[in-house]
């Protein structure tokens, strides 16, 4: 009977310590002391950064940068909106800000977004771009990373015309939704980041939003 409890006693003492690591990064660092360290670099850099070069015509471009602010700028901080999300038992803070809202506001989330998109970290190193295609590209929500699947549901997008056989997303979306989704590194690529992105990295996306859709299934 002593040697039944000490087994029961070893595997309480197991379950516990897996519960401790799987809230530990492999840095050492809990997950919920990062997503407070990403916040508060997250902050500093919208209170330190600004738009600039907007646009209005075209519509449909990402046609923005993000600069360094001057005293007396008007600042990221002054329009982005705070979200507060719950993942995995941690709490994480997200933050967009609505350049243009899209003309379609109908709500609901369907499986593919139509969008153009940059990915950069907040240095402004370029991570990704949707530059390279002749047209928008469709993003599988489910597929993407947690910030994204999150934020984009954030956004309103365009009117598409739905009787045009050949259609052109950049050039015939009416008034597409535009903004900028930024997120924690645990709501991204967290502490393995990949061959671009180092651990711990927040991530900002520019994105101009023309249609959801839902999959086709060709018979």
């Amino acid at each position: 009977m002593k040697l039944l409890r000490n087994k029961k006693y070893i595997l309480v003492l197991l379950l516990l310590i897996i519960s401790v690591l799987s809230c530990v990064k492999d840095d050492g660092t809990p997950v919920a002391e990062q997503s407070i360290i990403d916040d508060k670099i997250i902050v500093e850099f919208l209170r330190t950064h600004k738009i600039d070069s907007v646009n209005v015509h075209p519509p449909t471009h990402i046609n923005w940068t993000i600069v360094d602010a001057n005293q007396g700028d008007e600042t990221l901080a002054n329009t982005a909106i705070k979200d507060t999300v719950v993942v995995g038992g941690v709490v994480y803070y997200t933050y967009y800000i609505e350049i243009t809202e899209g003309k379609n506001t109908e709500s609901g989330t369907k499986d593919l977004m139509v969008v153009d998109y940059n990915e950069y970290l907040l240095d402004n190193t370029k991570l990704s771009s949707s530059e390279e295609n002749t047209d928008a590209v469709d993003l599988e929500i489910q597929s993407r990373i947690e910030g994204v699947q999150i934020g984009l549901n954030r956004f309103f997008t365009g009117i598409v015309p739905v009787d045009d056989i050949e259609f052109e997303y950049r050039t015939k979306t009416d008034v597409p939704g535009r903004g900028i989704l930024i997120f924690p590194s645990g709501l991204g690529y967290k502490d393995i980041g990949n061959d671009k992105i180092a651990p711990n990295q927040p991530l900002r996306i520019d994105l101009v939003l023309y249609d959801k859709k839902d999959f086709i299934i060709e018979e």
